[in-house]
Parts: structure tokens; C-alpha cells; sequence
């Protein structure tokens, strides 16, 4: 059914949140995903599955990966957190690179973040 978030998503003008899926635990994010390498992998990884997903069904990478929409858990450490989000933002361009996007916002980073402490 994730072909159907890609098709309709535009149609609808909101964006296609990615996020690691947490459960609700006491401690938030950081009890689950104790790293932030591992948040940031685990999420770019879903982000990456996004762009096969919609290749598989015959979707123009520029058609929704300018709509896909991250989100991330920013914990204490100030410089580990900036860390993180400039590692995502290059990370991110170069994955969708391999999928040959024409138009530049495709590579573009788009991110929501909130605090988990």
C-alpha cells in the first residue's frame, strides 16, 4: 500500500512523512533508538525504500521525492545532534542520486524535528 501514499500524497498537497517508527515507551525516542547514527540510518534506509517503492510502480523519482519529509528526534547533545542532521542532508543527495532525479529538489532534505528530552 505504499504506492497508494506516493500516488495520492501529491494529490492531496501534503507531504510523505518518514519517521522511525518508535513504540510509545517511557523515555521516548532515545530508549529505543539509542544512537543517533542508528536513527539516522534506519531512517534515510526507510527514505530509500520510498524511492523503490515508487520506481517499482513506474513513478518518476521528480513526481514525489521533492514531498517525502523527515523526522528526527534531537536529544542533549547539541553538536552531536547538528552532526546528525548535516550528515542526513548529504547522506540523503547522494542516495537519491543513484535514482537519476532531473530535478534538484529531489535531493533536497526536507526535515521536521522536535526534542526528545
Amino acid at each position: 500500500m505504499l504506492w497508494l501514499g506516493l500516488i495520492a500524497a501529491p494529490l492531496w498537497g501534503q507531504p510523505l512523512r518518514i519517521e522511525l517508527d518508535r513504540p510509545s515507551l517511557v523515555g521516548g525516542a532515545t530508549a529505543y533508538v539509542p544512537t543517533a547514527d542508528l536513527e539516522l540510518a534506519y531512517t534515510l534506509a526507510d527514505g530509500v525504500e520510498y524511492l523503490r517503492a515508487g520506481r517499482e510502480v513506474g513513478l518518476d523519482v521528480d513526481a514525489f521525492a521533492p514531498r517525502l519529509s523527515f523526522f528526527w528526534a534531537i536529544g542533549m547533545n547539541t553538536f552531536m545532534e547538528i552532526a546528525k542532521l548535516r550528515a542526513a542532508r548529504l547522506l540523503w543527495a547522494r542516495l537519491v542520486r543513484q535514482f537519476d532525479p532531473k530535478d534538484v529538489r529531489s535531493m533536497s532534505l526536507r526535515t521536521h524535528s522536535q526534542t526528545s528530552g
